[in-house]
């Protein structure tokens, strides 16, 4: 389909540009990631994120107590020892 929208010629000099776009993209798109984790980590931002995770795990039991909840993706399939 290229062929006939883009030429033969062309063809070529098209994908070298559209690899070279990609690359800078994902130059690009590492640079956010390493900002936004250095912003995270200054502003204690993932600490956050770790104890509202370890939180969620938890549940409060009827005698008040707070006890982990089981993670049913980890639990043995039927079979499985």
């Amino acid at each position: 389909m290229a062929v006939v929208f883009i030429g033969p010629k062309e063809l070529p000099v098209v994908v070298k540009a559209i690899a070279k776009a990609m690359r800078a993209l994902k130059g690009l798109t590492a640079e956010f990631r390493k900002a936004f984790d250095e912003i995270s980590a200054e502003s204690g931002l993932k600490d956050s994120a770790e104890e509202i995770q370890n939180e969620m795990r938890m549940i409060k039991g009827d005698d008040g107590k707070f006890y982990e909840a089981y993670d049913v993706t980890k639990l043995p399939k039927k079979g499985e020892p």
